[in-house]
């Protein structure tokens, strides 16, 4: 019984943040919208890449919805391992992706806004 209601309070806080979550991702867009920071953002992202690693970069960041581990990143955006490494801990210096959760040695990242 005490498992069930663990379990219970458990799906409660993962559903508590996602709403949290959601909630978060209509701000920011609202937000972005009214500052016009895609451009900047995607200046960020692309300074000092080839047109190729422009494109690459750009699939990497807008791969990054929370969903995704770093090797399905790279993979979706066809990235080398190490330069999406370095883009990543660039990226989260500068604020544009978080660690939204790990799954045991996995590291899911999410990025605050996404670009058209």
């Amino acid at each position: 019984m005490a498992n069930k209601s663990k379990k219970e309070k458990l799906k409660q806080l993962e559903m508590r943040q996602n709403m949290l979550d959601a909630k978060l991702n209509a701000v920011v867009t609202l937000l972005s919208n009214r500052l016009s920071i895609h451009t900047w953002i995607q200046e960020i992202i692309t300074k000092g890449r080839t047109e190729s690693g422009k494109k690459k970069a750009m699939a990497a960041y807008n791969a990054f919805t929370g969903d995704k581990n770093i090797s399905e990143v790279e993979q979706a955006s066809k990235m080398d391992h190490s330069t999406l490494i370095q883009a990543i801990e660039q990226w989260e210096e500068e604020g544009l992706i978080y660690l939204h959760h790990k799954e045991g040695r996995s590291k899911f990242y999410k990025h605050i806004v996404p670009l058209r």
